[in-house]
């Protein structure tokens, strides 16, 4: 999980919540009780901090932080 620490610092800061506790293991929707516009605003900071695009198709399977994670991994590597 190479980029799950820099993936928590941004979940923290769109979701104003402290994520110490937070791990791959940490649920998108749930744990992070984002918005709509929360978590639109999550992905998109995802795709400018990481320099990728994540296709509608991708964002949909995205259910954890580690699905996150494996997703920025991949792309990435490219």
């Amino acid at each position: 999980m190479e980029h799950l620490c820099e993936i928590i610092k941004i979940a923290e800061k769109v979701s104003e919540q402290d994520g110490s506790d937070w791990n791959e293991d940490t649920s998108i929707m749930m744990d992070l009780e984002l918005s709509s516009m929360e978590f639109f605003s999550f992905i998109a900071e995802i795709e400018v901090v990481f320099g990728i695009r994540l296709k509608p198709r991708e964002v949909n399977r995205l259910e954890t932080l580690g699905d996150i994670s494996r997703v920025v991994s991949e792309k990435t590597m490219k």
